[in-house]
């Protein structure tokens, strides 16, 4: 399966880079199906260290994702790779963004396996060469996220963590975070949104709302 190139025509929130500028904000390197950027997108955060009960809630709620979104994410901490084994069970879409370039990325068997059923999208804003991941990558990969996606929901976010301070940028750009957390005091306080198995499809409903005032007439 060929590497593909796309112009992205908006993001939903501006860019701050860390360190060095490592991406371009105005091409996407695509792998799998470009289609589903056409869904409503919904980008998953998560700690890398996080509580037992923050991995049943979140399993839950993985489970319950309708056909209308794609999930974009890193899939890289604990929790948002048991997002991505719950999701393969679901008609959810799929979007990949590694903190790194493409160009020399292995794929995976089970990833093939999605990409072959259309249910897949690869996807990278770094420049060809950069095959490797660093924290600055992580973090510029996770605003990037961020500033494509209607919407955030966050599985776990310790305080002080990287995954807060996003969650809380987020939302000062106005963009809908729901969280999971059961000790969000401080994202729940900077106007993030409880969220539980129930509010699936309210979470499509309010990205697509979201959505509709981000594009304006644009095009992705």
């Amino acid at each position: 399966m060929g590497m593909v190139y796309l112009q992205i025509s908006y993001l939903t929130m501006p860019l701050k880079a860390l360190g060095s500028p490592v991406y371009t904000t105005k091409t996407l390197a695509l792998i799998g199906n470009v289609a589903l950027l056409d869904r409503t997108l919904l980008a998953i955060f998560a700690s890398m260290k996080s509580p037992p009960e923050a991995a049943q809630a979140s399993k839950t709620f993985a489970g319950s994702m309708p056909d209308t979104i794609s999930v974009i994410a890193g899939f890289h901490s604990p929790l948002e790779a048991e997002w991505y084994r719950q999701l393969r069970q679901t008609n959810a879409g799929l979007i990949l963004m590694p903190a790194r370039s493409l160009d020399t990325l292995t794929i995976r068997a089970e990833w093939k396996e999605m990409l072959d059923a259309g249910r897949m999208l690869v996807i990278s804003p770094f420049a060809a060469g950069y095959n490797w991941q660093t924290r600055d990558s992580a973090l510029q990969r996770n605003r990037f996220i961020a500033a494509l996606a209607e919407a955030v929901l966050i599985l776990h976010a310790a305080p002080g963590s990287a995954t807060e301070g996003l969650a809380k940028e987020c939302l000062a750009q106005d963009k809908p975070v729901y969280t999971l957390n059961p000790d969000s005091a401080g994202l729940l306080a900077a106007g993030a949104r409880p969220a539980d198995p129930e509010l699936s499809r309210a979470i499509g409903v309010c990205c697509l709302e979201t959505e509709a005032v981000s594009k304006g007439s644009d095009a992705r």
